[in-house]
């Protein structure tokens, strides 16, 4: 009974921060040194057996690199993206986060010219295969046939990136395993 109410209450906690809206803080856009965030996402992995074998490759552009997005945010966008890499590499491999500066970004959804961060979060595993790279982002799709996750993953990252000002997406040329990209605006806090 345990297991099954700790469930419900993931599916539910899942199900809230889907539809949570953006958060701003003191009057002004949340934000998050990408640095700290991926630190505090591999020290937070790293302490559970899933992660045992897997290693992970942090590489940054810049000392200090900032996005508009609240902290929590991107960290359970990255312990996501982390998570489902573990699983398809049967939790033996190597993660690769890497996060660059890029000018006058414009998206794809809205014509905003402003400087982005873009963080790539890279695995070794199996790949998502072409046919399924369309659907991935849909609430409760899963290719899990073992009872490990309900499909709410990817939706809540995507949801997470674009009430922020992002995106993300999954890198389609990447034939190596999988890459997600994930674009957030760079606060001018630090500029």
């Amino acid at each position: 009974m345990r297991s099954e109410i700790e469930r419900i209450d993931r599916i539910i906690s899942d199900l809230l921060a889907y539809a949570r809206p953006a958060r701003v803080e003191n009057g002004r856009v949340a934000v998050a040194d990408i640095r700290e965030s991926v630190d505090r996402v591999i020290s937070l992995l790293k302490a559970q057996k899933t992660f045992d074998r897997v290693v992970f490759h942090v590489e940054m552009e810049a000392e200090v690199l900032v996005a508009e997005i609240p902290q929590d945010d991107l960290i359970q966008v990255l312990v996501n993206l982390s998570l489902n890499a573990a699983q398809a590499m049967s939790g033996s491999g190597q993660i690769s986060i890497h996060a660059t500066r890029i000018q006058q970004w414009r998206t794809g959804f809205r014509v905003i010219a402003r400087d982005a961060i873009r963080l790539s979060i890279t695995d070794n595993g199996p790949g998502i295969p072409l046919h399924l790279a369309g659907r991935v982002f849909d609430p409760f799709f899963s290719e899990r046939k073992d009872g490990q996750g309900i499909g709410l993953g990817l939706a809540i990252c995507m949801s997470i990136c674009e009430r922020n000002g992002g995106e993300i997406r999954i890198d389609e040329s990447h034939t190596q395993g999988a890459r997600f990209e994930i674009t957030l605006l760079e606060s001018d806090i630090y500029a």
